[in-house]
């Protein structure tokens, strides 16, 4: 039984604790990061868009880290970064960067067996949801419809960790 679900908007970071719920949807290019102690069964997720992401991501998982307790025995999840067909090659170009380095950053502080991403389709949005109690994160992304500028979607995918 969840507690609480706690909904985690963009430009924002949300701690929960044994059995909360956090959750961030609307993820376009944006990034979803959660870092978890499974002794504590505590987890922070923030939502962060892409374009802020280059030389913020240390001093943002330091201060996580400190405040679960140091780095020993951490998970960290990442999702999301959807490349829009939209955009100009540059920032297609930046997007894929991005991904390459939020793993950087996660390697300073985590080992590889404890990182977990899930990077988006093209042209979906996606949500993040993680379970405190369990450590399980799932992600769904759905396509963005052909029609046009609605909010239609299809295609759905899910995922479970």
């Amino acid at each position: 039984m969840h507690k609480d679900i706690i909904e985690v908007p963009q430009f924002k970071k949300e701690k929960a604790c044994k059995g909360d719920v956090l959750t961030s949807g609307g993820m376009g290019p944006c990034i979803s990061i959660v870092i978890y102690n499974p002794k504590s069964k505590c987890a922070f997720m923030m939502h962060e868009p892409s374009w802020i992401m280059d030389g913020k991501l240390e001093k943002k998982l330091k201060d996580i880290i400190k405040q679960l307790g140091g780095a020993e025995n951490l998970k960290a999840y990442a999702a999301g970064n959807s490349i829009s067909s939209d955009e100009e090659e540059e920032q297609q170009n930046d997007t894929k960067e991005n991904r390459g380095y939020v793993k950087e950053q996660f390697l300073k502080f985590f080992k590889e067996e404890d990182i977990w991403t899930q990077w988006s389709n093209d042209d979906s949005i996606s949500e993040m949801t993680f379970y405190t109690a369990t450590g399980e994160c799932k992600f769904t992304q759905e396509k963005l419809s052909e029609r046009g500028d609605n909010d239609d979607y299809n295609d759905s995918e899910n995922y479970s960790y």
